[in-house]
């Protein structure tokens, strides 16, 4: 079950975090069209914490953070395409 979007105080972008990177539409629905779920992960806004075999739930999350919660869907190339599944303030 995916947790639903948590409003915050500090909403943001993750076009903005450390490493993350905004790909075309096209991409997109090449890397979604057979996709299947990988692990997710909890990214902070220079640290990654992870991988879990299950979507991350802010009980296991440190307290005080705010997250963005990934999950892999497939590498292109060099590049592993995720997608953005919620944010949690923690």
């Amino acid at each position: 079950m995916i947790p639903p979007r948590e409003s915050s105080a500090r909403p943001i972008s993750p076009s903005k975090v450390l490493g993350v990177q905004v790909i075309s539409n096209e991409l997109y629905e090449e890397a979604t069209r057979d996709f299947a779920p990988g692990k997710s992960y909890a990214k902070l806004m220079i640290r990654w914490l992870g991988p879990f075999d299950n979507i991350p739930l802010r009980d296991i999350l440190p307290k005080g953070e705010y997250f963005f919660i990934v999950q892999d869907i497939k590498r292109i190339n060099t590049k592993l395409v995720q997608r953005m599944v919620t944010q949690l303030d923690c």
